[in-house]
């Protein structure tokens, strides 16, 4: 490895690593036994923030916790009512996701469009 480089070149690059060798030695020392390289590691070290932990002897007991998350409920049965006239809606008495009972009006359309649309002959 040695013989390529002459000796002015052997003893250029072992000086520089003795160099580079007292440079590292150097930092650490300054780093682990002066004041400024505590300084320098404490600002550098993570510190976790503390948890404040409770503790309590064992019992049997009730835990009740109410508990909001915001999310979308999918319905297990999903209903499209659609009509075969065409009519102006005047008011719907069921809210949306209410229940409706047999006999009970769940659309009010206006009656004249209505009229006209039962007048119609039905294809079938």
């Amino acid at each position: 490895m040695w013989k390529g480089l002459g000796v002015g070149k052997a003893v250029i690059v072992v000086g520089g690593l003795v160099v580079a060798a007292g440079l590292l030695a150097g930092g650490g020392y300054a780093l682990t036994q002066t004041d400024a390289g505590a300084k320098l590691r404490e600002k550098f070290q993570h510190k976790a923030p503390s948890t404040t932990v409770r503790v309590e002897p064992v019992r049997r007991n009730t835990i009740t916790r109410t508990i909001s998350a915001p999310g979308v409920v999918d319905p297990r049965r999903k209903v499209e009512i659609s009509a075969q006239v065409s009519a102006r809606i005047i008011a719907l008495p069921v809210d949306e996701g209410g229940r409706v009972k047999p006999g009970m009006w769940s659309c009010v359309w206006t009656p004249r469009t209505s009229r006209r649309a039962w007048r119609r002959p039905r294809r079938g």
